[in-house]
């Protein structure tokens, strides 16, 4: 049952949420103002697989991210972050980083995180072109549409690591807001990396609270960006989630 019989480093393919479905991940990029609550600032579809050997450790993590709409004017990046050292990552490929102003080591990892940190893109523009009319791209009705882009990542690692340590994907997935690196927008309750401004938490709408382990959610407990395991029917351009999911809100 060998996925990779004539490679000795690699045995299974474990494809999350499955080898034919994807999940979403979107994003509202206003943080720590709530903005319009639309969920289209960044809509990223994934699947990844993250291949383990005989013991069950992880060796490899293939991701195909893609990138379905833009309901911005902002230049937003998108980055993943996951829960081992930079040096445990032999090298990383498939990204499309444009700017100096985001620093790489030499095994495709950020500068300066504690923890590996992969930038997939730096402006989302670089990847759906503004189609010449409406907000965005794919969020107006009537606007031209762009057919979205698929980056396919490939990060491999210097040893096998337990897949326990990793956890599941899309592990701790992030935007940064319109070039500026240091405005990251997370999913909730998953904590900034080392080169966000933390001065920016707790301010606005934004309830988070460091010491507690809360991170990039209001008072009221909603959230600036959700992961969905499945496809995402995101909103059309400011109209409110709660106008688009009518049980988002008692949820």
């Amino acid at each position: 049952f060998d996925d990779y019989p004539n490679d000795d480093s690699k045995a299974f393919d474990n494809f999350y949420p499955s080898k034919t479905t994807v999940g979403s991940l979107a994003f509202e990029d206003l943080w720590p103002s709530k903005g319009d609550y639309d969920f289209n600032d960044m809509v990223v579809d994934y699947n990844f697989n993250y291949i383990t050997n005989g013991s069950n450790q992880v060796t490899q993590i293939n991701a195909a991210l893609t990138v379905k709409a833009i309901g911005a004017s902002y230049h937003n990046g998108f980055g993943i972050q996951l829960p081992i050292s930079s040096s445990l990552v032999s090298s990383v490929t498939g990204t499309d980083v444009r700017s100096s102003a985001i620093a790489k080591n030499s095994n495709g990892t950020e500068s300066g995180q504690s923890k590996a940190t992969i930038i997939v893109f730096d402006d989302a523009f670089n990847q759906l072109v503004w189609p010449g009319t409406g907000v965005g791209v794919n969020t107006t009705p009537g606007a031209n549409y762009v057919q979205p882009k698929t980056l396919n990542i490939e990060i491999k690692l210097t040893q096998p690591v337990a897949a326990s340590t990793l956890g599941l994907p899309p592990y701790n997935p992030f935007i940064f807001v319109n070039k500026v690196r240091g405005v990251e927008v997370h999913l909730i309750n998953q904590p900034p990396t080392d080169l966000a401004n933390t001065a920016l938490l707790g301010t606005q709408n934004d309830n988070s609270n460091a010491g507690t382990n809360r991170y990039y959610v209001t008072s009221k407990n909603l959230p600036f960006a959700i992961d969905i395991v499945g496809p995402f029917d995101y909103p059309v351009e400011k109209k409110a989630i709660i106008e688009a999911h009518l049980k988002f809100a008692p949820w």
